[in-house]
């Protein structure tokens, strides 16, 4: 009964990424970076410019596709004069590859996905760390909902609440308003609803306890350590330890 299944909060933020990539953008993006990283001469070519060598996005790296898209808005300009050499002139195979460095559109709207992305990328690290815990996982997800809504990308918005309501699982509302941390300072009222449910449907015993303890009221609790203040947080987590809440 107290089998408690969930997502990777990790795996769904990478999934959004991919909700929020063009693939169009990313195939012409990966065409140019595996030219300059597979042929000779251009990969001399950007060495000597001191250029890094393109990194390939892969599936099995959730923040590789951010990475090619740094290295291309990083290093444009000098991508561009180097496509004006005798090489590329000389060579008509590369001339899609010219067209592609040279094409303005193309390099705003890959740095349009970048600016877009990096939010992503900053919250896959923190949930992919060995010490992020899922209470933390409900605030690193509202961090990157807040971005978009910020920055008033309405369309990258609704996909990111779109993943967000059918991912984020009770349980992590729950967590988060037990963890000393949080205490579900920034769930929604309909949040809060779904943490009380569960615990009450998951473990009624405790139901109580929960209810006192989120109002304040925790008589075990004031006992221990007086009245509650934030700023005990870390003998209010001992406690919690102690009494398996949290």
């Amino acid at each position: 009964r107290n089998i408690i299944e969930y997502g990777c909060g990790a795996h769904q933020l990478n999934l959004l990424a991919k909700d929020l990539s063009s693939p169009e953008v990313m195939k012409r993006l990966v065409q140019g970076a595996r030219f300059f990283r597979l042929n000779n001469i251009p990969k001399n070519m950007l060495k000597e410019a001191s250029c890094a060598k393109p990194p390939l996005p892969s599936d099995v790296r959730w923040n590789s596709s951010i990475s090619t898209l740094d290295w291309y808005c990083k290093h444009w300009q000098k991508l561009r004069e180097i496509v004006e050499s005798d090489f590329f002139t000389r060579c008509s195979q590369n001339t899609e590859i010219k067209r592609t460095i040279n094409d303005l559109c193309l390099f705003q709207s890959i740095d349009e996905c970048r600016k877009c992305l990096n939010p992503i990328a900053e919250a896959l690290d923190r949930l992919q760390s060995d010490n992020c815990s899922i209470a933390e996982a409900v605030e690193i997800w509202k961090k990157v909902v807040m971005e978009f809504r910020t920055a008033d990308y309405r369309v990258w918005l609704e996909k990111a609440e779109t993943r967000y309501n059918q991912f984020l699982h009770p349980s992590w509302f729950a967590a988060n308003a037990l963890h000393p941390n949080f205490l579900g300072e920034n769930l929604t009222t309909s949040e809060w609803k779904k943490a009380t449910n569960f615990i009450e449907n998951h473990f009624p015993e405790a139901k109580a306890d929960f209810m006192n303890f989120i109002g304040g009221d925790n008589e075990a609790l004031k006992e221990a350590y007086g009245n509650f203040d934030k700023a005990n947080r870390p003998k209010v987590k001992n406690f919690m330890r102690a009494q398996s809440i949290c």
